[in-house]
């Protein structure tokens, strides 16, 4: 089970869609406003889940957040539709809140999901209660993995991402993004003994 995704941002667009977006990202590259806000409204919502994943809950997910769009704005230029502008956008929004992460170099500082954080994100847990209590306790208990794993466990729980594209966008092989599952799977799943909706969540490996 997938704790969120959000309708029409899984990766694996068509050719047809990802030559559109070539042209709406470099309309967005000359200063386009307009373009500048259709990229900002269709991957705000993804951009944000994964920050608040990466950081575990962090009070500066939001932060981070805002420093990936401004990135993905700068990067418009680069954009060549060889994958969907989702993946291209999950990349660098992975690259910028794990620099920030290192850069600041937090530990322990965990903060309870708020109900802004909550509507940043869609979920496809049975209930509204549900989602809302495995919001609050995975981006506490993701806080326990390291960065690397936590990067994978993110794109492959939250947003569904195949393992193939996950060590693309990493820049990694398939068997470290596997060992990194294994990993993030097991920590967690001896965290969660007592919980079936996130046992369920977290899944088998494969």
């Amino acid at each position: 089970m997938i704790l969120h995704m959000i309708p029409g941002e899984k990766a694996g667009l068509g050719s047809a869609d990802n030559e559109a977006d070539v042209g709406m990202m470099s309309l967005a590259a000359g200063g386009y406003k307009s373009a500048q806000r259709q990229i900002v409204d269709r991957l705000l919502n993804r951009v944000r889940s994964t920050a608040l994943y990466l950081a575990a809950g962090h009070q500066d997910a939001e932060d981070y957040a805002q420093m990936a769009i401004m990135e993905i704005l700068r990067s418009a230029g680069s954009y060549r539709g060889e994958s969907s502008l989702e993946s291209w956008a999950q990349k660098i929004t992975v690259r910028t809140v794990m620099r920030q992460i290192k850069k600041r170099r937090w530990r322990g500082q965990f903060m309870v999901v708020t109900e802004e954080y909550e509507g940043a994100v869609d979920a496809c847990a049975e209930t509204e209660l549900s989602r809302r209590r495995a919001l609050r306790q995975v981006a506490v208990l993701f806080g326990d993995l390291k960065p690397g794993v936590r990067a994978v466990m993110t794109m492959k729980l939250v947003h569904g991402y195949s393992i193939a594209e996950i060590a693309r966008m990493l820049d990694t092989n398939e068997h470290n993004v596997r060992y990194r599952l294994r990993v993030g799977r097991q920590k967690l799943r001896r965290r969660l003994t007592n919980d079936p909706v996130l046992r369920e969540w977290i899944g088998e490996e494969r």
